[in-house]
Order: structure tokens, then sequence, then C-alpha cells
């Protein structure tokens, strides 16, 4: 399961016009929504700025489905980097990271430390390298 939060949209949808900001959020969740198609997972739910998907559901991904949510997500961070907004990495807890271990041993890995995630409590995470 993956989840993105498009935090510069809280930060500036103040000062831009609702179309602007409607508009980017179109572009984006299509894109979205084509990657989800390209990597076999299934978008659950998009509310405002927030876009979840999974992988495993769509077809069966036993042996893979660790390396299909982490490519959606690596591409997904590239297609909001492409709209020129910065973007901040994708967090993945330790049991994700053991898998991901198992499933793509070249993927690199940087450990985070210790972060609160909202509603699972302090975790240790890591990024997936570029």
């Amino acid at each position: 399961m993956f989840f993105s939060d498009i935090s510069w949209v809280h930060h500036n949808i103040l000062q831009a016009h609702p179309c602007q900001v409607s508009d980017l959020l179109d572009q984006l969740y299509l894109n979205f929504d084509a990657l989800s198609k390209t990597h076999d997972a299934f978008n659950i739910e998009t509310i405002r700025d927030a876009y979840v998907g999974v992988c495993n559901l769509v077809k069966p991904q036993k042996s893979n489905h660790a390396k299909q949510v982490a490519e959606s997500a690596i591409d997904t961070l590239a297609a909001v980097a492409s709209t020129s907004h910065p973007t901040r990495g994708f967090h993945i807890g330790d049991w994700a990271a053991e898998v991901l271990k198992h499933q793509v041993p070249e993927m690199q890995l940087a450990a985070q430390g210790s972060v609160h995630i909202k509603g699972k409590g302090t975790m240790m995470t890591f990024f997936i390298k570029d």
C-alpha cells in the first residue's frame, strides 16, 4: 500500500486560484491512475491531495507486490517532480524494507530512524534511494 500526500497543496491553496489547484490535481491524478495501471496497482482512495494505492488486488502478486508498489511510488514521485514542485521521498516501514530486500535486492534503502507515522505511532522508516 502506498499513500501520497501532496503537502504543497496545503501550503499554497490560499495563494492559488481554485481552478489552478483543481487543474494541477486533475493532471497529477490522471498520471497517478496511468501509473497504477502500469504497475498493476489499485487506487483505493483519492481525497483532496491524498492518493492511496495498493498492489496485490488487481491480480495476485505474492512474489513481487512490494516491488510493484515501490516502483509505482517512485514513478509517482517523478510525476510530482515534473510539475516543478518539491518532493520528499517515499517512507517505508521496517517490514516493507525486509520484503523489498528479498524481492528487489538491488534496490537501495536509506534508514531514516524512528518517525511518528499517523495512525501507526513511532516506526523505524527507510527511504528508497534513487
